[in-house]
């Protein structure tokens, strides 16, 4: 907890894939100075639900969280701006352009990058590789398009220039061929990065 709340503190926000907002209006609850929540998938209603979730706990909360309804491919710096913490939080893996999203928008984020994801532990682990599903075959969700191994993740980071600070993984399902992981990168402003 109090990780979390040095990290936030008196830092600008942005959530990519908000939905209902929680990690949002957490952000803001734990000292973030300004909060933006961007989605459009679930908020135009094509995705899970609409923004009704989100507008309701804003209100309820009386929060002064900003939202933005953008598609995740038009997420770069001069479309939403940088900040000093980007979110992309169950985000990765619904990404039809996986590695071309994670570059632009790692680009926004200052100083932290957050991604918790699903990662494939059955396909080798020692080079960065994604698994495909071209169809249904992750979940039955014809939104699931790729499960990268960590090793891909952590190079997806250190490509957009972030050092791996912190990383957890728990089983997602029961043949644990499937894990979600959650990755704490800090921008290395002496790494080149594209």
């Amino acid at each position: 907890l109090e990780f979390r709340r040095v990290l936030f503190r008196s830092k600008t926000v942005m959530d990519v894939g908000a939905w209902d907002g929680y990690y949002s209006f957490k952000a803001e609850q734990l000292g973030a100075s300004r909060v933006l929540a961007v989605d459009h998938y679930c908020w135009s209603g094509h995705g899970w639900g609409t923004k009704r979730g989100f507008d309701y706990a804003k209100q309820s909360l009386n929060s002064n969280v900003e939202s933005l309804d953008i598609d995740t491919p038009d997420i770069c710096v001069d479309a939403v701006g940088k900040f000093d913490v980007v979110f992309m939080l169950g985000l990765l893996y619904h990404l039809p352009s996986i590695f071309t999203s994670f570059v632009n928008i790692a680009e926004c984020a200052k100083k932290y990058l957050l991604v918790e994801t699903i990662e494939s532990q059955w396909i080798p682990q020692e080079i960065p590789l994604f698994e495909f599903f071209p169809n249904q075959e992750l979940m039955n969700d014809p939104t699931n398009w790729f499960a990268p191994n960590p090793l891909a993740i952590r190079s997806m980071f250190e490509l957009c220039g972030f050092n791996v600070e912190k990383e957890h993984h728990f089983v997602s399902d029961d043949e644990g061929k499937y894990t979600r992981g959650v990755y704490c990168g800090k921008r290395n402003y002496d790494i080149l990065c594209l």
